[in-house]
């Protein structure tokens, strides 16, 4: 399960990500998304409620941020647990949205 909550300001959104991001539930992420894409906002994913994510999710996640960069929005993830953090290395996400930077 998966559920997305957002505070926006004019300058500013914060995307708070809880539960699991796989892939049962990326599309639902992926759509829900898609719509500060353009905003010239100010992006901040709150991860300190994702509980789980896997190669799907991560992709997810990856085409996501470089979406929003490409758009020329600033992005930041937040609030990463070790084990998140380890994984998303593991995996290339840092590396794929550095060179969209």
């Amino acid at each position: 399960m998966l559920a997305l909550s957002c505070m926006e300001t004019d300058e500013q959104v914060t995307i708070k990500v809880d539960g699991e991001l796989a892939i049962e539930t990326v599309e639902e992420f992926e759509a829900a998304t898609a719509r500060w894409t353009g905003s010239g906002k100010q992006i901040e994913l709150d991860c300190r409620c994702l509980a789980f994510i896997d190669s799907t999710g991560v992709s997810g996640l990856i085409k996501a941020v470089v979406r929003w960069q490409a758009s020329g929005a600033q992005v930041a993830v937040n609030n990463l647990s070790d084990d998140l953090k380890e994984m998303l290395g593991i995996l290339g996400f840092y590396e794929a949205i550095s060179d969209q930077g």
